[in-house]
């Protein structure tokens, strides 16, 4: 992290003192510019008096005066005709209408200046050339360096505000990731959400550490669980085979081999839901949604399922058998099927499902007439393996993840469920999905 912020330090430090270095020099070729375009009135005027006091001398007067001038200037200096043809017609043209004109030369490393003076001497047209100068004009490097100097440390101060603080959220944040990569899930990033900075970041990180926490404690949890159901069934399997060692009588031994038969159903039907449980939940990443009429798809299900306990009349209440949800079929199926049979299973007369369109979803509701759930178990018992009894015995009914494949598939859509009191007599699950087109 350091040596990134020591190469973010360095890297912006040359971006601004290149950009410095690129402005000095525009700066000076604007000048330049400006100078060899509008010359001063200070030159205009020391122009003025040479080209009078070579218009009261000669020719050789004025190269002699040259001559022995030119030793002492740091630049040469010489008096050509008007007509030279080396005289460019641009300088030409200048001296007709400014006075004066002023040209840069570049000179390898610099610029340099050449002056051109029209001046009058004997009735002649003649030009006086002054340059190039020796002293090359160009940004001056020490102005650069005392400038880059300054820039460094206004730069080291003002990054030292905004740096410190962004590095010391950043340790923080390394710390807890180090915390949590040596496997300490309760670690967390003390930075506010709302801090501008790295508060997004930290916020979303502590979210997804929760997020992990909670699901290897639902892993656990779901270990645990499972090894409890396993070990049931299979005590009774290990039982029934040392009672039919004992069994002398051909109907006892029958009944010993049928109660092991059902013991090891009961094993299969929970390999079975916790196959389907482990689909429903990746099904949260990978789901096919297809167009899926509401009605058709319930009056099917009911055909198959109805026959399973005669006593009890199953209703099917649709106010719009147009209603269609953009769900993953099967799953669709699956958990109101869930839902039916539960409800079938502690109904003492009557299931009834209603199916209802409220607003951008449709509501499924499967209600019974049985003993209802209480208000305080309605919250656990759409987790796995949870039972209103508590039990793990064959006689309450199921493995236990029956409504738990309900509830993921339900929240797989970005739908919802609620447990309510049936005003028939029992409990109502109501699920909520999108419907089609939406």
């Amino acid at each position: 992290m350091k040596r990134y912020f020591l190469r973010s330090f360095f890297a912006l430090f040359a971006a601004i003192l290149l950009s410095v270095v690129v402005v000095s020099h525009i700066a000076f070729m604007s000048v330049m510019r400006q100078m060899e375009q509008r010359p001063s009135n200070t030159m205009k005027l020391v122009s003025m008096v040479m080209a009078e006091r070579f218009a009261e001398m000669t020719v050789p007067q004025v190269r002699e005066w040259i001559s022995t001038r030119s030793g002492t200037l740091d630049s040469p200096i010489y008096l050509t005709d008007a007509s030279d043809p080396s005289i460019a017609p641009g300088v030409v043209s200048e001296l007709g209408h400014s006075g004066m004109s002023l040209r840069r030369v570049w000179r390898g490393t610099g610029y340099s200046l050449l002056v051109y003076v029209p001046v009058r001497v004997e009735g002649g047209d003649y030009i006086l050339v002054a340059g190039p100068v020796d002293r090359q004009y160009g940004p001056d490097m020490y102005a650069f360096v005392m400038m880059g100097a300054l820039i460094l440390v206004i730069m080291f101060l003002s990054s030292m505000v905004f740096a410190f603080p962004m590095w010391r959220r950043l340790r923080i944040l390394e710390k807890t990731a180090r915390a949590v990569a040596d496997g300490h899930l309760d670690a967390r990033i003390p930075i506010p959400a709302d801090d501008g900075m790295v508060g997004f970041l930290a916020s979303q990180f502590n979210t997804m550490v929760s997020r992990i926490d909670e699901l290897l404690a639902s892993q656990k949890m779901m270990l645990q669980a499972v090894s409890h159901e396993l070990r049931t069934p299979s005590a009774r399997i290990r039982f029934g085979l040392e009672m039919l060692e004992s069994a002398k009588d051909p109907a006892e031994r029958a009944r010993r081999l049928d109660a092991i038969d059902e013991d090891l159903a009961e094993l299969d039907e929970l390999v079975e839901e916790l196959l389907i449980f482990n689909k429903t939940e990746a099904l949260k990443h990978e789901i096919e949604k297809t167009p899926v009429n509401v009605s058709e798809a319930l009056g099917r299900l009911i055909e198959k399922r109805a026959f399973l306990r005669p006593g009890v009349e199953v209703v099917l209440d649709v106010t719009d058998d147009s209603i269609e949800v953009m769900v993953d079929q099967r799953a669709f199926i699956r958990a109101i099927g869930n839902l039916l049979s539960n409800a079938m299973r502690f109904s003492r007369t009557k299931v009834r499902i209603a199916v209802r369109r409220e607003g951008d979803q449709a509501m499924v509701e499967v209600a019974d007439d049985g003993p209802g759930v209480p208000e305080d178990s309605r919250s656990t018992i759409l987790q796995p393996f949870k039972r209103l009894d508590g039990s793990r015995n064959r006689e309450s009914g199921g493995a236990g993840l029956g409504l738990a494949i309900v509830s993921s598939i339900v929240n797989a859509h970005r739908g919802r469920i609620e447990i309510l009191e049936a005003d028939i007599g029992g409990a109502a699950f109501r699920t909520w999905w999108p419907l089609s087109g939406n």
